[in-house]
């Protein structure tokens, strides 16, 4: 497992405020699974899953963000 802090850039105007940073969480493919049912299970909230197998955006009750990431289908 590793873990990467990112810079999340802030919008401006109506849109949703967004956290400054997020996590990105790689793990093995194998984890992925189970570290997601742990999140759900905690109170968190699959996001997106658009780019899976590469990464899901989960978020915790406060709407921090974080992605689970694996090596798959990256290019």
């Amino acid at each position: 497992m590793g873990v990467e802090v990112a810079p999340d850039p802030q919008t401006s105007g109506g849109e949703e405020p967004r956290q400054r940073w997020h996590l990105d969480i790689w793990v093995d493919p194998e984890q992925v699974r189970p570290r997601m049912d742990a999140a759900l299970a905690a109170g968190g909230t699959l996001v997106s899953d658009a780019e899976a197998p590469s990464f899901w955006v989960l978020a915790d009750p406060e709407g921090n963000r974080a992605c689970l990431c694996t090596w798959q289908s990256r290019g």
